[in-house]
């Protein structure tokens, strides 16, 4: 049986293997420097599920989408805090580029969840729309760079998508939401209608 290395990724992130067994709460460095060490070594299983809770950046993301090519699953938050029911955006370090390494890599991915990334804008969904064709999952929360135009390239070339979370989105219109059911009456639309 093919031993595993303990895998270390950045601070406050989290991740699991294809056979669900997490990494959540190993010893964790204050750079990514112990991760990329476990991604060199004959015996790293890359994971298929990656949470990125905090100082997530673009080459965090594009470090995982290099060593991780049967990503399954990645969530992304930019929140910082969090007190009863605000949410406080920090100015998120994670922009396109981070999400377009993911697209470019990570063809398996099923599940996109971004929270709180001011700097991804329409570019960066459109490459997760033309580079991930199996997506069945996505949340753009707390995106204020993605509008009406991001949302509807992964409504139109996601066609394997089931659930769409656009809530806590500012910026489309009654009219655009109704436009997205009117396009995929079928997709679960969770938005703030």
């Amino acid at each position: 049986m093919q031993s595993r290395v303990r895998l270390e990724i950045s601070a406050l992130c989290g991740c699991c293997d294809e056979y669900g067994k997490t990494y959540d709460g190993l010893p964790q460095p204050a750079t990514v420097l112990g991760w990329l060490y476990a991604a060199h070594t004959p015996d790293f299983i890359p994971p298929v599920h990656v949470n990125i809770w905090s100082g997530a950046s673009d080459t965090v993301l594009a470090q995982v989408a290099q060593h991780c090519p049967r990503l399954q699953c990645i969530h992304v938050s930019g929140l910082s805090t969090c007190r009863l029911s605000t949410w406080s955006t920090s100015t998120a370090p994670v922009t396109d580029a981070g999400v377009q390494a993911i697209a470019h890599h990570c063809p398996s991915l099923q599940y996109f969840n971004i929270t709180g990334c001011d700097r991804v804008t329409n570019d960066g969904v459109a490459a997760i729309a033309h580079g991930c064709p199996l997506l069945r999952f996505c949340r753009l929360q707390y995106c204020d760079g993605i509008t009406c135009a991001g949302v509807m390239e992964v409504v139109r070339r996601c066609h394997s998508l089931e659930y769409l979370d656009i809530s806590r989105r500012t910026g489309l219109t009654a009219q655009e939401i109704r436009d997205v059911r009117t396009i995929r009456p079928d997709l679960y639309l969770f938005c703030d209608d």
